[in-house]
């Protein structure tokens, strides 16, 4: 569980080999920051198990819990709702928020409109590489390139194969 910090720590081969005290103390300052992140995204209770033998959303979680004990500035995630189910999906920007007034900034590219639109302070929206839309998600609605390039028109004629 708490391996993926190890890379952080400062105790060096000698204490870490022999166990010593700095050691100790090192990893249980490691082990409190790692729990805590697990307790902030709702997983401490699976805390003792090993990360292949949790179901897929909360495999997403546990990725995200590791991104935050690395304690970023900037978080990028990408599809993060891909796989969860509707309520999953509503904790999960419930936590964004959380994030969000820590101070750490969170780069999204997503598909779930509604999703987005529920945490999103900003939407910057591409068409084939190309920028369609930038700005506040309340008037994204009215952007015609938008509805055009996402949701398209009732004048299209729709080819079913």
């Amino acid at each position: 569980m708490v391996s993926f910090l190890n890379g952080r720590t400062h105790a060096g081969v000698l204490k870490s080999g022999f166990r010593l005290p700095g050691f100790k103390e090192e990893e249980k300052m490691i082990r409190d920051h790692a729990i805590e992140h697990l307790v902030f995204i709702g997983l401490a209770g699976e805390r003792d198990r090993m990360a292949g033998t949790l179901s897929f959303g909360n495999l997403r979680l546990l990725e995200f819990a590791r991104a935050l004990a690395s304690n970023p500035k900037l978080i990028l995630l990408d599809e993060p709702t891909a796989g969860l189910t509707p309520v999953e999906t509503e904790d999960f920007a419930e936590k964004l928020s959380s994030i969000q007034k820590k101070g750490i900034t969170i780069l999204i590219v997503e598909h779930d409109l509604k999703f987005i639109m529920s945490v999103a302070e900003k939407i910057i929206v591409l068409n084939h590489g190309q920028k369609i839309y930038d700005g506040p998600p309340t008037s994204i609605r009215e952007n015609q390139q938008v509805i055009e390039a996402y949701i398209g028109t009732r004048k299209e004629k729709r080819i079913h194969a």
